[in-house]
């Protein structure tokens, strides 16, 4: 019992040292950013930002478009629901998908043995019995 609590401190020992020393190389190569101060990157930056926040989805394009033409969609209102996210989940699922081949499984046992009934089961020939004269 004395030899396993005492592996177990060794493990740990050498686990606690192990982290200690990670957490060191961790510090030794962290490196600070400086900001680039070139109109150029921050132009940039602000265009992909100002994309991001007024992305256009192809739901918002249809609706701009019928509403240009002079037909107006109804906002749909999501109540809470267990289904409000099936939508979504759908759309996740690819619509040409290749079928998976179910393959029926043959036995591999000999004719015999397939016929043959399980060990415990099986039935005894029963015997007629002629009564004694």
């Amino acid at each position: 019992m004395h030899m396993i609590e005492r592996k177990q401190d060794a493990l740990s020992g050498a686990m606690l040292r192990a982290l200690m020393a990670e957490h060191l190389r961790e510090e030794r190569e962290k490196v600070e950013h400086q900001p680039i101060k070139d109109s150029s990157f921050s132009a940039l930056a602000s265009r992909i930002v100002d994309d991001a926040c007024t992305g256009v989805t192809h739901k918002s394009a249809a609706s701009d478009l019928l509403s240009q033409i002079g037909i107006e969609t109804q906002k749909q209102t999501i109540e809470q629901s267990p289904l409000r996210h099936v939508g979504q989940r759908a759309r996740k699922i690819p619509l040409n998908k290749r079928k998976v081949r179910k393959v029926k499984r043959t036995s591999r046992t000999p004719q015999q043995t397939r016929r043959r009934p399980p060990v415990g089961h099986e039935r005894s020939k029963r015997s007629v019995r002629l009564p004694r004269t």
